[in-house]
């Protein structure tokens, strides 16, 4: 399957409420990249006049470049006559989608520098990227690594973003869920502040302590 065809997989889904429509596609850098847009159709069949999520995917190429999507998304959709907030659980199910893209071992970068609870839980330097708002929707949308691009290391990273990659297997899953458990549990046992953006991060750190006890249910530490 081409990579435009993949993209176009995603057209017409439902997430929530909204169908999402594929839009703009246009060539990237690379032979394998594609440039894309994601409005979002609502119930009255009004189709959103910005886009919900913009981006690039990298199909991959050969063995040792895996396939990685980096996606803008907002907040907030226009419509001609209104605006409408998306819901977590609507951002959930567009950042499930998005992954779906990705094979195991493959990469989903977010920049977050538009969005203000990230970005000030990530410079508050207490907290794990996991846990964070954009943190815990990759969570949710497979990924068990994680990596904060706070400081370019070259001249092709762009924004400063979030990277969550997918596990290669079943093993590399399951060890990456148990540094995950042992790292939120000591968040979690370290810090007890009232700090509200620690706040935020603490109770996700509690349901994904929880996602992993269900799927690991004899972890212990």
């Amino acid at each position: 399957m081409s990579k435009e065809n993949l993209l176009l997989t995603l057209d017409n889904r439902f997430v929530g409420i909204y169908q999402i429509q594929i839009k703009d596609l246009s060539a990237g850098r690379f032979v394998e990249e594609t440039n894309f847009k994601i409005y979002l159709k609502n119930t009255n069949e009004e189709l959103s006049q910005n886009p919900a999520m913009f981006g690039k995917h990298f199909s991959g190429r050969g063995q040792f470049y895996r396939p990685w999507v980096e996606v803008y998304f907002v907040n907030t959709v226009k419509f001609e006559s209104h605006k409408e907030k998306l819901s977590y659980e609507t951002l959930e199910l567009l950042f499930k989608e998005i992954s779906s893209l990705i094979p195991a071992g493959g990469k989903l970068m977010i920049p977050y520098i538009d969005h203000e609870t990230t970005d000030a839980a990530l410079r508050h330097g207490r907290t794990l990227a996991v846990t964070t708002e954009i943190g815990y929707l990759m969570w949710r949308a497979g990924c068990t690594w994680f990596k904060d691009w706070y400081f370019a290391e070259g001249a092709w990273e762009g924004d400063v973003k979030l990277q969550g990659n997918k596990p290669f297997n079943e093993d590399h899953r399951k060890e990456n869920l148990l540094t995950i458990y042992e790292e939120v549990s000591d968040f979690l046992k370290k810090d007890n502040s009232d700090d509200g953006i620690l706040n935020g991060c603490r109770q996700r750190a509690k349901l994904i302590l929880e996602d992993i006890k269900n799927q690991i249910p004899d972890i212990s530490l």
